[in-house]
């Protein structure tokens, strides 16, 4: 037979927590400061934020809570010789730099393409649908 050798030893003394009871529920009370409370790990706020406590009332460039966001970098809008380059070099060569010279003329430019209805197209010698599709759908690109 074996001897059970371990010993229980005693828990050690707790602090008096009080005990109150609503609708037969046992509620344990903790006293503690609610201005002293530390969020676990999980819930923690990243270290570049800023909570409106800390926040500089005397700065108002500072948010209550500000971080960094990433620069948001823009299409250039090519003029439109080089729009219709480009648009030669990407299908045939000559189907839309023919067209230079009714673009110059009316002062057209490429977001203008996109606000063009097929009267306007017609007045620019365009009557090739696939030729109007492809001008604005590669508008549509830099709006």
């Amino acid at each position: 037979m074996r001897s059970n050798q371990s010993i229980s030893q005693p828990l050690p003394p707790q602090a008096s927590i009080p005990q109150h009871t609503l609708f037969s529920y046992s509620i344990t009370m903790y006293p503690y400061s609610t201005s002293q409370v530390t969020l676990p790990s999980q819930f923690a706020l990243p270290p570049q934020a800023v909570l409106p406590s800390q926040a500089a009332l005397s700065s108002p460039s500072q948010t209550a809570l500000s971080f960094q966001t990433p620069a948001i970098t823009e299409k250039s809008i090519p003029k439109i010789d080089e729009f219709l380059q480009n648009l030669d070099n990407e299908h045939d060569e000559g189907k839309f730099t023919c067209f230079l010279d009714s673009f110059l003329n009316e002062s057209i430019d490429v977001l203008d393409i996109l606000d063009l209805n097929d009267s306007d197209f017609i007045k620019l010698g365009i009557n090739s649908i696939g030729i109007k599709k492809k001008l604005v759908r590669s508008a549509k690109n830099y709006a």
